[in-house]
């Protein structure tokens, strides 16, 4: 993008002392030490240093302007010369100068945000200063003022898209390996670094929310109005029986057990996705979309309500079908049908966020919520980049690796690399679609279920961190119960059990749960459990509890819950 003069000018000028004063302001000390403008190097390394960062601030400079003064000196030949007068959108000369600009505005950016923090990393009390944004160094701040002014300069969102990502790589990098244990001594967990990477994620949890509270209302709509108003309650009940009965006669063909029935709709689900994903495809191709958006927002909406469901419904049923898969002693489908085993994990779920392979989560893994002092709403953010190690897989394949079972590791390896291989290859086609209907469900998934996991273990006791009473929680007469997923401590003492057993086992095992305070809450669901979780809702969630004794006042129970929810280190 070129100025015409003598703005560009100007507006170099200004840039350049906006930058170093942001840069003044927030960490004068270390910019002081990039330069040695206080004190004189006493190595040659540190004179080396010196050197490279005065030749690339003199590179950005030059660069700078030379491409804002690329239209000038076009526009000045050409009125020396008979050449007609040149279109400013339409001449290129100056672009040649970007790489130099860009590169070299990284690299000092990065050098100062690297020095910043090993600064703010010491003990030194002679700081300028020590304020964050959001626990996050200055320096990073500054960052994302700088980047603004070069959109302002480049206008290619790909190239400062680029620019962020690598420059808060590196500066994360920096910030680990600054973070790293020194001899015995335990680092703080969580971590300010750990803050950051969480609330990555959080930038699609406003849309997350708005489709998934559509998905409530056509429910409500559906279900309360439609179905339970217009429908008679004689042909209600004849559609569900004749349902049922066709789908047991089809399970009895294909299926190794009867009673498996109940996953056939979400079979069909996952035949039913990629073909709903390929005709969004389509759709695009012939009718491509220019606005503000990254993809046709109509396409957009229509396919995520479709694939989320009615109250969010598929969603959570081929999250709950692939997690029981994965516990099952038996195969789902026999002879020639065969085939469709796994078929929801490598296929639909993928289209969900889902990474295939997964392993069962437990005390040592990174969905572990021990260590998070979960009466403080802002440990949830850290939790969730936590729980991104885990759902992609990375941290599994690495514990895995770590007890020695090499096997599984690399069975979950396989389906990260696939996933990520597979997201790497939309991404080079067409971005916008791969951010729209791949990168999107990820990290919708990501949200979703770091808030239900978040919920499932957000108490435990420090002395006995591995009773699964506490540690797991269990709703009576639930909202929301998938595959009674609401018995959960049930679910992990006996992962292979049959769903609709665990009533039974509850009921057989209440003396248990009565002796050991089991942590037991009736008439909700796990969302709004979340809910009043993160507004350290301690009031509400006393109401909820159920005592089994009968012993503790709502004051005793409101200690208990704040004493189960604090960290627990580990």
């Amino acid at each position: 993008m070129a100025y015409p003069p003598p703005y560009d000018l100007v507006f170099v000028t200004s840039f350049i002392a906006t930058a170093v004063g942001l840069a003044v302001a927030f960490d004068r000390r270390t910019l002081r030490m990039m330069f040695f403008l206080q004190s004189s190097p006493t190595r040659w390394g540190q004179l080396a240093l010196v050197a490279l960062n005065w030749i690339v601030s003199w590179i950005f400079v030059t660069t700078f302007c030379l491409q804002t003064s690329g239209y000038r000196a076009l526009r000045t030949a050409h009125a020396l010369s008979d050449l007609p007068p040149v279109n400013p959108g339409e001449t290129k000369d100056s672009s040649r100068y970007f790489p130099l600009l860009l590169g070299s505005l990284w690299y000092l950016v990065t050098v100062f945000a690297c020095f910043s923090l090993h600064n703010r990393n010491g003990d030194d009390r002679h700081l300028h200063t020590r304020r964050t944004v959001c626990g996050v160094p200055h320096p990073v701040a500054l960052y994302w003022v700088t980047t603004a002014l070069v959109l302002a300069i480049d206008k290619n969102p790909t190239e400062a898209a680029v620019l962020v990502v690598s420059h808060l790589a590196a500066i994360l990098l920096y910030k680990i390996y600054l973070s790293r244990p020194k001899g015995a001594i335990t680092p703080s967990i969580p971590s300010k670094i750990g803050f950051l990477c969480g609330a990555l994620p959080l930038v699609t949890a406003p849309l997350t929310v708005a489709l998934v509270t559509t998905t409530i209302l056509i429910y409500a709509v559906l279900n309360r109005l439609c179905w339970g108003t217009l429908v008679p309650r004689r042909l209600r009940q004849m559609v569900k029986e004749q349902g049922r009965g066709l789908l047991r006669t089809i399970a009895r063909s294909i299926m190794t057990q009867e009673r498996f029935y109940v996953y056939l709709p979400t079979y069909v689900l996952a035949l039913v996705i990629p073909l709903s994903m390929l005709y969004v495809f389509v759709a695009e191709k012939a009718m491509p979309y220019d606005g503000w958006f990254m993809v046709n927002p109509a396409h957009f909406v229509v396919y995520h309500l479709f694939r989320l469901g009615p109250y969010f419904t598929f969603f959570a049923y081929t999250h709950a079908t692939v997690h029981i898969e994965a516990h099952s002693s038996v195969p789902m489908f026999k002879g020639r049908w065969r085939v469709f085993n796994r078929l929801i994990e490598w296929g639909s779920f993928m289209f969900y966020g889902g990474v295939p392979g997964g392993y069962n989560n437990g005390i040592l893994d990174d969905s572990a919520t021990m260590e998070f002092d979960r009466n403080h709403p802002r440990q949830f953010i850290t939790y969730l980049g936590k729980f991104y190690l885990f759902w992609s897989g990375l941290s599994v394949a690495w514990h895995l690796h770590g007890r020695g079972e090499r096997g599984l590791a690399w069975k979950q390896l396989k389906g990260t690399l696939a996933y990520y291989g597979i997201m790497l290859t939309l991404l080079t086609i067409n971005w916008r679609l791969a951010l729209a209907y791949w990168v999107y469900p990820h990290l919708e998934a990501v949200t979703l279920l770091a808030a239900v996991n978040y919920t499932w273990h957000a108490w435990v006791d420090p002395k006995d961190p591995d009773n699964d009473y506490i540690t797991s929680i269990t709703i009576l007469d639930g909202h929301y119960n998938v595959f009674e997923a609401d018995y959960h401590v049930v679910h992990h003492q006996h992962p292979t059990l049959w769903y609709e057993d665990y009533p039974r086992f509850f009921k057989k095992e209440i003396e248990i749960y009565k002796k050991h305070k089991a942590t037991i809450f009736r008439g909700t669901q796990a969302f709004e459990l979340f809910v009043l979780i993160i507004t350290n809702n301690i009031d509400r969630l006393a109401t909820l509890f159920v005592d089994l004794s009968g012993e503790m006042s709502h004051e005793e129970i409101k200690e208990l819950l704040q004493y189960r929810m604090r960290a627990v280190p580990g």
